[in-house]
């Protein structure tokens, strides 16, 4: 299984426990007509106001409709909070295997293989 697979399946522990990683607020990542973008806050005229990287510009009103929610960006808490629900217990050599492998301020993506694989085999096992 490829690193990527296994960020997606660690991703799908983390949204089961947390969805508000994927509510459709300030930070969420969306994509649309307008292309990718990011929720940047609401209009009381306009509704969903959101910021699209590619031309730099911001769109709002018009976004509702065929809108994919990507989500935001996942965090050691959202981690934790999937390895709780998940009924998993880290024992004391764990939680420094945790603390040694988890590069501060990173989200799960930007992690390293070493810390991918450490969290899979405590949701999925070897």
């Amino acid at each position: 299984m490829t690193n990527l697979e296994k960020i997606e399946k660690i991703e799908i522990k983390c949204i089961e426990a947390n969805k508000d990683i994927v509510a459709l607020k300030f930070g969420c990542e969306i994509e649309c007509r307008f292309g990718r973008g990011i929720v940047s806050g609401e209009s009381d005229i306009h509704g969903m106001l959101a910021y699209f990287k590619g031309d730099g510009t911001y769109h709002s009103g018009e976004i509702g409709g065929n809108v994919r929610i990507i989500g935001r960006q996942i965090t050691l808490e959202d981690i934790l909070m999937a390895i709780k629900a998940n009924g998993d217990v880290l024992t004391p050599k764990g939680l420094w295997e945790l603390q040694e492998l988890y590069q501060l301020g990173k989200p799960l993506t930007d992690q390293s293989p070493e810390f991918i694989n450490f969290i899979y085999e405590i949701f999925y096992g070897k």
